[in-house]
């Protein structure tokens, strides 16, 4: 194990995230550095473009190997593209809340701590690394939550309104789930999966929507999978059957806070892998992970267990 005092690490500002916070904390990185005789060990990069976070987290996994450290300072979508970066690496990851969301990071601190960064940034100096797993998805990784259906048209709606009015912060989410209210809530899919158990299972009843968790939380706090872990080695999946609206909105306030699983329309499961089809006259999965929008022809998922080293701090 590699000792704090000789690890090197980077801290990498995304320029998007939180508003531009994140460019604050650059002189505040160096005099905790520097009063605590690391100076020489830290370096803090400032993205510049879309793939700048993954390039040059895998540019220093190269170089430093076992003794490196990311510090990813920003949200999901960054957060993702670091973890494909440093995935089954030596280096090691760690995540600072500066995003809009930051789903990922409520696995990792609570509220009270999410809010004081500069505490955090002291803690960076001590971090324990753990390994976690990952979802590996259609060729790529994600850390948090695969989701398709008609949440992903809500998230579609909510970038498009915090991009127009990017004043609106978080609240974008919210505002996204109002603008979707009636947007089509039937998703023609085919789901085959296998358990923890080697157990084969199929589904190819019309859904509202479906998520895929490694994390317990998305789209600014809902939980579809509150009993999700991510270093157990095993994906959670909820499945909602479609519904008309005046089952859906009471719905809503329940997946917010995890209380939905007992619901008739939902279905919870474990997976270890399984493929997510389209049938009929659809011909994509519309879906995303990590915030991140895709659609493909079918979504292939898998867990992959400590794939990557976590600095917790």
């Amino acid at each position: 194990m590699t000792d704090a005092a000789e690890r090197q690490v980077m801290f990498i500002l995304s320029v998007k995230a939180g508003n531009g916070r994140a460019l604050g904390l650059s002189r505040k990185i160096e005099a905790i550095y520097e009063a605590d005789g690391r100076a020489d060990s830290l370096s803090i990069l400032v993205t510049e473009h879309g793939a700048h976070a993954y390039e040059a987290s895998k540019a220093f996994a190269e170089k430093h190997g076992k003794n490196g450290l990311v510090f990813i300072c920003g949200g999901d979508g960054s957060t993702s593209e670091v973890a494909n970066a440093l995935a089954h690496k030596d280096t090691a990851m760690g995540v600072l809340p500066l995003g809009t969301a930051n789903d990922f990071s409520k696995m990792l601190y609570s509220r009270k701590d999410a809010r004081h960064l500069e505490t955090l940034l002291v803690r960076t100096l001590k971090p324990e690394i753990k390994k976690i797993d990952l979802i590996r998805l259609n060729g790529f990784y994600a850390i948090n939550i695969v989701s398709f259906g008609y949440d992903t048209i809500v998230l579609k709606n909510a970038l498009w309104i915090m991009e127009k009015m990017p004043f609106v912060g978080k609240t974008g989410y919210a505002l996204g789930v109002v603008k979707s209210l009636f947007s089509r809530k039937r998703f023609d899919l085919a789901l085959e999966w296998e358990d923890d158990k080697g157990q084969h299972h199929s589904s190819d009843t019309p859904l509202i929507l479906g998520a895929i968790c490694n994390g317990g939380y998305y789209g600014n706090g809902f939980m579809p999978a509150p009993m999700a872990k991510i270093d157990d080695g095993v994906l959670q999946i909820c499945l909602a059957e479609t519904m008309k609206m005046r089952e859906l909105l009471p719905l809503i306030s329940r997946y917010k806070k995890g209380k939905h699983l007992t619901h008739p329309k939902i279905q919870i499961a474990n997976a270890m892998r399984g493929v997510v089809r389209p049938l009929g006259g659809e011909t994509h999965v519309l879906a995303n992970y990590d915030g991140i929008v895709l659609e493909d022809p079918e979504l292939r998922f898998e867990v992959e267990k400590d794939a990557l080293n976590l600095a917790y701090i």
